[in-house]
């Protein structure tokens, strides 16, 4: 998550490492448990939706 208030020097302000999941939601045999993220949508409260082809939908808010 970055601060862009100064659009020329953003400044990292949080971040999320998923944990490997435990089941995957991918039905193909053999795939490796790590995380493929695909899309994140940021709403207006500033809840964060991101899905993972592999794990499903994860729903985060950033509370720093």
């Amino acid at each position: 998550m970055f601060d862009i208030c100064d659009q020329y020097r953003p400044v990292e302000v949080g971040a999320m490492v998923l944990p490997v999941p435990s089941r995957l939601v991918d039905p193909r045999p053999n795939r490796p448990r790590v995380l493929n993220s695909a899309d994140v949508f940021v709403d207006r409260d500033g809840i964060v939706y991101c899905t993972d082809y592999k794990a499903g939908l994860y729903i985060m808010e950033y509370q720093g």
